[in-house]
């Protein structure tokens, strides 16, 4: 803490002798010591106070130690006032409000931290105190992000960035870069929580914060690729197959975040696609169902489009069809497998 101090102009006083000419003409000044914290001219509280006797005549300062208590007390009550007082306290005030307000919002970032955790949506980007997960780590390898990729039921995967944060604050930095729309950033290897394990990282502070996207983006910047949207793209040489232009559509409308019904027209155009008997276009248009987007979410829609794709031996779709099936208890595996074996799809070759 420093110190300063601040003149108040005062007024003439002829109550005073000056002990140098004997004049009894004087201007009567007061003078405020106030601390400050690195702005001077923001001052957070006075010190103390004093008065300056100044002679007209002859320039002399009369020490207010030589005036009588009275002379000084009238003096007083004509230079000082409260509301001279009160701007310096201007920099404890602002202090007051800027903690008040860091409070505010810091509370408000945990409120939607745990909105966003207890329900979560594909792209939702978590910051993850990674030390809880292991032991083998380097001093300065503490945090790092995390995506959610797929949400079935309440199982949600995600997969955490490549890059260690040595700081809580340096994985908001690592979003506002833009660094986490590289398609390398995120680790191949994928881990599945429940929603009540989330739930109990968050409590416990392991995740302690999560953000949610807005049309890509986060801080300013786009944090989701074109290449991290969770729809599945075929290679070049389909893109003539019936079904294919369809998909591509719905694709483009996914990623259109511009237009206010972009997910109803991906949905659209992804059932034209499905019907057309498009792999690509039956697990997208699952994706849709399970998750909900753009139509009332739907499981067993979701396990007839996905059992359509998988009974082109497509890979992915008998993947997510054994995981989805695998939560539903009416659900039966035998029988997805038999009639994977009646098209001639071996799917212990396809997992």
């Amino acid at each position: 803490m420093e110190y300063s101090e601040s003149t108040i102009k005062g007024c003439e006083f002829y109550e005073v002798t000056c002990s140098k000419c004997g004049s009894n003409y004087h201007r009567v000044k007061g003078i405020i010591k106030y601390a400050f914290l690195f702005l001077e001219y923001v001052p957070c509280y006075p010190v103390s106070r004093k008065l300056v006797f100044e002679c007209r005549d002859c320039k002399n300062k009369t020490d207010s130690s030589a005036v009588s208590a009275a002379i000084l007390k009238k003096a007083d009550d004509l230079v000082f006032s409260m509301v001279q007082f009160i701007p310096k306290f201007m920099g404890i005030l602002l202090l007051i409000f800027a903690l008040g307000f860091w409070a505010y919002t810091n509370e408000q970032e945990n409120q939607r931290s745990t909105q966003y955790v207890s329900s979560p949506k594909v792209n939702d980007f978590y910051h993850i105190d990674y030390r809880h997960f292991t032991e083998a780590l380097r001093p300065h390898e503490k945090y790092k992000i995390a995506r959610v990729f797929d949400i079935t039921d309440d199982i949600v995967t995600v997969r955490f960035g490549s890059v260690f944060y040595r700081y809580k604050s340096n994985t908001s930095q690592g979003l506002s870069s833009g660094q986490v729309s590289s398609a390398q950033y995120f680790e191949k290897k994928e881990y599945q929580f429940s929603l009540s394990e989330l739930l109990a990282l968050r409590q416990k502070n392991v995740l302690y914060k999560a953000e949610r996207p807005t049309k890509n983006m986060l801080h300013g910047v786009i944090v989701i690729g074109k290449n991290h949207i969770n729809i599945k793209q075929p290679p070049i040489e389909t893109a003539y197959f019936p079904g294919a232009p369809e998909n591509k559509k719905g694709i483009a409308f996914l990623q259109a975040n511009y237009l206010i019904d972009n997910d109803t027209r991906a949905f659209d155009a992804f059932k034209k696609s499905a019907e057309l008997n498009f792999k690509y276009g039956q697990l997208n248009l699952a994706e849709m169902y399970l998750t909900g987007k753009a139509v009332s979410r739907d499981v067993t829609q979701a396990l007839y489009w996905l059992e359509q794709a998988s009974k082109q031996g497509f890979s992915p779709a008998i993947k997510k069809y054994i995981f989805v099936c695998g939560k539903e208890p009416t659900c039966n595996l035998d029988n997805f497998y038999q009639q994977l074996s009646q098209v001639g799809v071996n799917y212990s070759l396809n997992i």
